[in-house]
């Protein structure tokens, strides 16, 4: 009687109740927002009924509305509510509830880079505000207010890139507007500047990259590189301008030979991995797209923001890069990058619903798009020692050491000012950022560090 196709009830149990039922008591490391599928399939069912009654047996007395309608549309928001109140445990419990409480802003919750060493942490924030924290009483110092773009820890200490004007945040507006760049070193204490540049409208500082033999700030139609012998800069002309802005923000940059490579993390637009040869300037979107499908080729530019870069600790010459997207469902792979060779190292599948269905059509539709079409999104990489890198994902960290990647539970996160940190894993520092959650869907995500200091 109750899966009758004429049964309310058996199209409401069948479109709705038992696959919620099978996500509430099955494995919740997935997307929050598939439990409310299931609702979704509850009102179906419901306009199914509708219409299989009014078409085949709907008789006189049932012309009003019944009141088996009410009673199933009572238990949907009641189911609703369960769903909500579950989905908000999940974020909890799997983000490591990554929202710190409220306190006096300092440096406010949008991190773009940190360093840390055994005294102090450095962070700077997305207005361009650096600021040094004391690790033991966490007692914030302003290094500079404003008009930091971004800065590089070295052994020799850190090194700061600023501009004068500051920039306002407004990539239009910043573009139009001449100025003059300035690179300090941060040692004991004092800041000793190097030699200032001018630059003109157009040429708008957006980086700094550095490793032991080169200083390179990359702007919008130029390198800059250091020669610390004659103590002047040498300017390249890029090939074209590099048109950062808007959504895309450089999220990594790493120089591996004659070439820096720039991460771009546009999030919902993509974003892609770039190089600059340091030589001649010349600029190239690594990537391909397959069979001119979207999405279906490595680091294609318009599916794949690039949110870390990692030197390969088992290939020299080689970097990693981390992919991570998260919008209703997530997107993560970690790349291997040699030369023009691209290939997938690692990612994780994260079962739900959607993989199911994505396994079915497989099965009817052997064109369809091929992998896994929900996986563990990865918001960074870092290397803490030649031979070890970590990758933050949605769910967890993960440690390769050339050999194989072994997955690790986020540590307790301890609340301090805007941010919340933990020093438990030696060599690796994590804070809280939600650098990411303004170009998708992810919230306050972690950005883990190389722990100079412990």
């Amino acid at each position: 009687m109750l899966l009758r196709r004429e049964s309310l009830w058996g199209h409401v149990l069948i479109c709705g109740l038992l696959p919620f039922a099978i996500l509430l008591l099955g494995d919740n490391r997935m997307e929050e927002d598939v439990l409310y599928l299931s609702i979704g399939g509850m009102a179906a069912g419901i306009c199914w009924w509708f219409v299989w009654r009014r078409q085949r047996v709907m008789p006189e007395k049932f012309s009003h509305t019944p009141k088996a309608l009410w009673v199933v549309l009572s238990v949907a928001l009641g189911l609703m509510g369960v769903a909500t109140v579950k989905a908000y445990d999940i974020v909890q419990t799997d983000e490591q509830q990554l929202v710190a409480k409220p306190a006096p802003s300092v440096i406010g919750s949008w991190i773009i880079g940190a360093s840390a060493t055994r005294n102090s942490l450095l962070l700077l924030n997305g207005r361009g505000r650096l600021v040094s924290y004391d690790r033991t009483s966490w007692r914030p110092t302003v290094i500079k207010d404003n008009g930091v773009v971004d800065f590089r820890q070295r052994d020799d200490g850190e090194w700061i890139l600023s501009t004068i004007p500051a920039q306002t945040g407004n990539e239009e507006e910043d573009r139009q507007v001449p100025g003059r760049f300035l690179v300090e070193q941060r040692a004991a204490g004092r800041l000793i500047s190097l030699p200032p540049v001018d630059y003109d409208v157009g040429g708008r500082p957006i980086g700094l990259a550095m490793n032991s033999d080169h200083l390179i700030v990359f702007a919008d139609d130029a390198l800059y590189s250091f020669d610390g012998v004659k103590g002047t800069w040498h300017r390249t002309t890029l090939s074209r301008a590099l048109d950062v802005g808007g959504p895309t923000s450089v999220s990594s940059s790493l120089i591996s030979g004659n070439s820096l490579y720039l991460g771009l993390n546009a999030g919902e637009w993509g974003g892609g991995l770039m190089t600059i040869d340091l030589r001649t300037g010349e600029i190239e979107l690594l990537g391909r797209r397959q069979d001119n499908k979207w999405c279906d080729g490595p680091l294609d530019h318009a599916c794949v923001p690039v949110t870390g870069l990692a030197p390969d600790p088992i290939r020299p010459g080689c970097l990693l890069a981390s992919i991570g997207l998260s919008h209703l469902l997530t997107h993560g792979r970690i790349w291997r990058i040699c030369d023009r060779k691209i290939e997938v190292v690692f990612e994780r599948p994260i079962e739900s619903p959607m993989t199911f269905m994505a396994r079915k059509l497989r099965e009817v539709r052997p064109d369809a798009r091929r992998g896994s079409i929900n996986t563990e999104a990865f918001f960074g990489i870092v290397a803490t020692s030649p031979r070890e890198v970590w990758a933050v994902g949605r769910y967890g960290l993960y440690r390769y050491d050339g050999k194989s990647w072994r997955r690790h539970a986020i540590p307790e996160l301890q609340p301090h000012q805007d941010f919340m940190v933990s020093d438990a894993i030696p060599g690796l520092f994590l804070l809280t950022t939600s650098r990411n959650a303004r170009v998708s869907m992810s919230g306050n995500t972690l950005m883990a560090i190389a722990d100079s200091g412990r």
